[in-house]
């Protein structure tokens, strides 16, 4: 700034003492608002039922899932799968490869990808861990009639498919659905049961 010249200062405004009111909380009632709110506590069930009994992370978890589903898989084949941030799968998957649970296998023709597969003693583990999943299933399917759980499952079914198949679109601000989508039924068909 040249010598003898005064920087422009704006006046700052007073701090805002915040407001005081109680709103409406509207959405509270989104289903985007109340999916997420049974994810968290779903997922805060999911790490006591994992952590202390078998010593696994949730992400670990998922990813003996995705590997019981299919191996060998790379990283990019189980975040197809399962949505899987790809950073989050290769930083879980060393503990399990220390602990026994999943081998890894290089790929010669593309030595960026190997191969990670569950072994044995993962299989027993995965096998452990479901017995004790199947009886909180029961537990959640126990609070709602037949035909409540049949509704629920084709209503998760379709919200995914509607997910899948969405794309957000940063003119009008609002999502639309995509003209094709090549994960559809990979994570329709294939998602975690």
């Amino acid at each position: 700034m040249p010598a003898g010249t005064k920087a422009f200062e704006r006046p700052r405004p007073a701090p805002d003492a915040g407001l005081e009111r109680v709103g409406n909380y509207e959405t509270e009632r989104f289903y985007t608002h109340r999916l997420s709110l049974l994810n968290r506590l779903i997922a805060r069930t999911t790490k006591q039922m994992l952590v202390d009994p078998f010593g696994l992370s949730q992400m670990e978890w998922r990813i003996l899932v995705q590997l019981e589903h299919r191996s060998p898989s790379k990283i990019a084949d189980i975040h197809d799968r399962s949505l899987m941030q790809k950073p989050q799968i290769s930083s879980a998957l060393p503990r399990l490869i220390r602990n026994g649970h999943v081998a890894r296998k290089d790929d010669p023709a593309d030595a960026r990808a190997p191969y990670f597969a569950i072994t044995e003693e993962g299989l027993k583990l995965y096998r452990a861990v479901v017995r004790v999943s199947r009886k909180r299933q029961q537990s959640l399917e126990a609070l709602l009639s037949e035909r409540e759980r049949k509704v629920l499952e084709a209503a998760i079914d379709r919200l995914i498919a509607s997910f899948v198949h969405e794309e957000f679109d940063p003119a009008d601000g609002a999502f639309q659905v995509a003209a094709n989508s090549s994960r559809d039924t990979r994570l329709i068909k294939g998602r975690n049961k």
